[in-house]
């Protein structure tokens, strides 16, 4: 499958060391377009859960993380991938179903940007 979402951050890239990308945004928003592969597996009737893999394109704005003296304005183009743990019911309705997805994601990307996230994805979907 794929999904698309959007998510915030707020980063402190290690103001006053000595590393060369020490200038940032102080927070920024992620937009990530990911594809997923899972296993569900049935536990009582209508209900399952399983795990799912996924990783994809991160786009962050503004840069989290610029060379010293740089504009921070623009985006950046990372990856992030993770693991989820999911959970689904399938509804009496016809085609609908309820379900939850957790887990944790690791983006990285140019200019040493590198951290780690936590999803939560609560969703209704309609199966044709």
């Amino acid at each position: 499958g794929a999904w698309a979402g959007i998510g915030y951050g707020t980063f402190s890239p290690g103001a006053g060391g000595t590393s060369p990308c020490v200038d940032g945004a102080d927070s920024f928003a992620v937009l990530s377009f990911n594809v997923f592969a899972g296993y569900l597996h049935p536990i009582m009737y209508g209900w399952f859960v399983g795990a799912k893999v996924e990783g994809g394109l991160a786009l962050m704005t503004p840069k989290p993380i610029v060379p010293q003296g740089q504009d921070t304005s623009g985006v950046a183009l990372g990856f992030d991938g993770g693991l989820m743990l999911t959970t689904e019911y399938h509804t009496h309705l016809d085609h609908f179903v309820l379900g939850l997805d957790v887990g944790g994601e690791f983006f990285s990307g140019g200019n040493g940007v590198g951290f780690p996230g936590i999803s939560i994805y609560p969703h209704l979907k309609y199966v044709f």
